[in-house]
């Protein structure tokens, strides 16, 4: 991590000791003295910013709504490994996600190494030869506005994809290969708790891909391979009684790849918003 600018880094005092003092000890403890602060395990939250703290891991220092703005779904990957302690810390963080009830109701495999290629080949064997189709899981069409949008992105990414030789398919097929990431974690519900409990196994895929952003990794949330659940369960070793919700592959991006370039639009504040005062 970069030493903080001169002139913006202080011990603590007085009452931002007190509201400090939760915090494990070591490096890490002295901070830029800012509006507010957060805490994230393995991770501060400063002002509009965060940075890796503590435990001589990677990371970058990043602004907060700059993480926000700049994150995007990555589709090519480097070989680069993801270590099993950087999964450890990126879930670590995440783990902040807030939940109704504070159930923390997500049930997470984090997956790499050799158990990921077992995982991919598994998963690429239900679409290539079980007949395993690309499903978004919606329980009946979508309205013509949401629809609208997912063509969208299509259309969008496309001129991307065929500078790397595919088309539109290229989101369904490589789905199924977990896009060549080396990492995914996977999300998972009680389903005893379906579906009041989906919202906050979005809280925590949010903060999944946040969380390995301030990593350096890109991410990819990823639906599609629901429909190997079977395959996936076999893996894993995932207990009957819990219900897939989204895999989250994770991996150092490409930056030569084209693939890469590609940031999907957003509705307009005003389309989704409406503003009260």
């Amino acid at each position: 991590m970069r030493d903080p600018p001169a002139g913006r880094v202080r011990p603590l005092r007085g009452k931002e000791r007190d509201a400090m003092s939760i915090l494990p000890s070591g490096p890490g403890r002295t901070l830029d003295v800012l509006v507010r602060r957060f805490h994230f395990r393995g991770m501060i939250v400063v002002k509009k910013g965060f940075r890796r703290t503590g435990d001589g891991g990677g990371g970058i220092d990043m602004e907060l709504s700059e993480g926000l703005r700049t994150r995007r779904s990555t589709r090519v990957f480097l070989d680069t490994p993801v270590q099993k302690d950087t999964l450890r810390r990126i879930v670590e963080s995440a783990q902040r996600a807030p939940s109704a009830g504070n159930m923390q109701p997500w049930e997470l495999f984090a997956v790499c190494g050799e158990t990921m290629e077992r995982l991919r080949s598994a998963v690429n064997a239900a679409f290539e030869g079980d007949g395993a189709i690309a499903s978004p899981g919606l329980a009946k069409p979508a309205p013509e506005r949401y629809s609208e949008r997912r063509r969208g992105l299509y259309r969008e990414a496309e001129p991307f994809f065929r500078r790397i030789g595919c088309g539109g398919e290229f989101i369904p097929e490589g789905s199924f290969r977990f896009f060549g990431a080396p990492a995914v974690v996977m999300v998972y519900v009680h389903e005893d708790l379906l579906p009041g409990r989906l919202v906050c196994c979005g809280s925590i895929m949010t903060y999944l891909t946040l969380a390995a952003h301030a990593e350096g990794l890109g991410t990819c949330a990823i639906g599609f391979v629901r429909t190997a659940d079977r395959q996936m369960r076999e893996v894993l070793s995932v207990p009957p009684e819990l219900a897939f919700v989204v895999a989250v592959a994770a991996g150092y991006p490409n930056p030569a790849s084209p693939a890469n370039e590609f940031c999907s639009s957003r509705a307009s504040v005003d389309e989704v918003c409406r503003f009260f005062d």
